[in-house]
């Protein structure tokens, strides 16, 4: 994503059912997450907003709630064999959505064998850290830490402390668009 939203992106190691490009268990995953989180429906909004449409190999799901709206793709990686999760969410969305996307980001892990890669700046405490994160037990702090940092840097380029659930893009368009100026 960009500076408006937190990801994270979780891919397979060792032996885990993800080290596999089939479309078949791609499907069986997605189930499994929307039984674990009956929120989570296709991101019918995200989709048609593409400047692509979205391939045979790839899903966009969306948790939608007042906790927060938290973004899900999954992507079959044919050409290295595996299937990738990202996770996302728009930092101007209320704070209780962090401990959600920890839950789910740890639930994934130890039950899909996965890493967690975050791809937003670690927090000052966690500089000179991997990126990579392999320990379930560990990922909790690293991800809660870099989520207040990077939220608290939004909040200084959005001007203001506001929440609301929103996704990234309609982020920007509500609280970076008005100070922009054109000439």
């Amino acid at each position: 994503m960009s500076f408006e939203a937190f990801e994270v992106h979780l891919h397979p190691i060792g032996a885990s059912c993800l080290c596999s490009a089939d479309p078949a268990k791609m499907e069986e995953v997605l189930c499994v997450v929307q039984a674990q989180w009956p929120e989570f429906h296709p991101d019918e909004v995200e989709i048609a907003r593409l400047y692509k449409p979205l391939q045979l190999n790839e899903r966009l799901l969306v948790y939608e709630t007042a906790v927060g709206l938290i973004q899900l793709s999954a992507r079959l990686d044919v050409a290295n064999g595996r299937l990738v999760l990202a996770m996302w969410f728009a930092y101007c969305n209320p704070r209780r959505v962090e401990e959600l996307t920890c839950n789910m980001v740890e639930w994934l892990m130890h039950r899909y064998q996965l890493y967690c890669h975050i791809s937003a700046d670690l927090a000052p405490e966690h500089q000179g850290e991997p990126d990579d994160v392999y320990a379930t037990e560990k990922v909790r702090s690293l991800l809660l830490s870099s989520m207040d940092y990077n939220r608290r840097l939004w909040q200084l380029d959005a001007g203001n402390g506001e929440e609301a659930v929103l996704r990234p893009g309609d982020a920007v368009a509500r609280f970076i668009a008005p100070h922009l100026v054109t000439r």
